[in-house]
């Protein structure tokens, strides 16, 4: 009986680790919901763009006023790192915002991640966020007026 119990328990590890890469661990969800019922999200958009091979789309935009704003982008493609390490951010007014930080989740075939920006001045109608490097680019322009509410 002991050992039907270890090899079980071994088949139950061997699955886990079998299906780690297809599932997200970290969930921006929890973050977004608080925001739109606050009125402070701000959807991206359904467009994607090419950035090296990789399918990247801005799920939306968290600006409450307050100085910071957070990107949630989404990117898949076959490769690991389906999202850039840093992206550049710019106010409506020209105003390049400071990247303060960033997180991501991967899985085989996606990677979710939040871009924070701090020193944000208020009044911001819309940002830009962008990247260029090595003759690849993309560029996706986010209105930050009418935040979802729900």
């Amino acid at each position: 009986m002991l050992e039907w119990i270890l090899v079980i328990s071994l088949l139950l590890q061997i699955m886990m680790l079998a299906v780690r890469p297809y599932i997200s661990m970290n969930s921006y969800q929890k973050e977004i919901r608080e925001a739109k019922r606050l009125g402070s999200f701000y959807e991206g958009g359904s467009e994607t763009q090419l950035y090296f091979g990789k399918k990247l789309r801005v799920n939306g935009v968290i600006y409450g006023g307050q100085g910071e704003l957070s990107v949630y982008m989404t990117g898949t493609g076959k490769n690991p790192n389906k999202l850039p390490n840093r992206v550049l951010a710019e106010t409506d007014s020209g105003i390049s915002l400071t990247q303060r930080g960033y997180s991501s989740t991967n899985t085989a075939f996606r990677s979710e991640g939040n871009y924070l920006f701090s020193d944000v001045p208020q009044g911001v109608h819309s940002v830009r966020i962008f990247s260029e490097a090595y003759g690849e680019s993309f560029s996706f322009m986010i209105p930050l007026t009418g935040g979802n509410v729900r």
